[in-house]
């Protein structure tokens, strides 16, 4: 017998989740009437918000119904910040502070063309007593949890490895959201699901 979305609704809303990931981002977003490149641009409307794989899942599935745990790091000096926006969504959220700041990601919507260009910040290098701090808080949450998202790409400093590593002890269920050798690392855990990038 065949299960309707409202099956997977009800599914969904009985297990906790965390979203888990280690490369979140501010993203500004400039709309401008029409973009020419290698001239002066003034953007029509400019927003902000926080973004990145992992927070975006934890956003999602807030918004879904979900019971939600967000497990992400964020630059010492954009803690503040990203709490008052996790708190006005509502959204349960554990962070590991890094020296790093938070990377920024800019999107430019050219009305005109319809086109969307995207200007992608790589994240800043982590400590090695930050990504252990975050192997604590991992392993703690997971253990708490009924699913796990493990999603996004991995900092400077990280060894293509962590992943894997992440996974060794989870008992539950996980979706992983990864490219290249992190990816295929992380296979030898066998996730449930996994959502590849070129």
């Amino acid at each position: 017998m065949g299960r309707n979305s409202a099956d997977f609704e009800i599914i969904a809303l009985s297990y906790m989740i965390l979203a888990a990931g280690l490369t979140p981002t501010w993203q500004q977003i400039y709309s401008l009437d029409h973009f020419s490149a290698g001239e002066v641009n003034r953007a029509s409307h400019v927003a902000r918000c926080a973004s990145g794989k992992v927070l975006n899942v934890g956003i999602a599935l807030a918004r879904l119904g979900a019971e939600t745990r967000v497990l992400s790091m964020v630059g010492r000096a954009d803690r503040e910040d990203m709490d008052r926006e996790f708190e006005a969504m509502k959204i349960s959220v554990r962070w590991v502070e890094t020296i790093a700041p938070t990377r920024t990601c800019t999107s430019i919507l050219d009305r005109q063309s319809g086109t969307i260009s995207e200007l992608v910040e790589n994240a800043g290098a982590v400590t090695e007593e930050e990504l252990a701090e975050f192997r604590a808080a991992f392993v703690e949450e997971a253990g708490a949890a009924d699913f796990v998202v493990l999603t996004g790409s991995l900092p400077a400093g990280a060894a293509a490895s962590f992943h894997r590593d992440l996974l060794e002890n989870v008992r539950c269920r996980v979706l992983l959201d990864t490219r290249g050798e992190e990816l295929l690392l992380a296979l030898e855990r066998r996730p449930l699901v996994v959502k590849p990038n070129r």
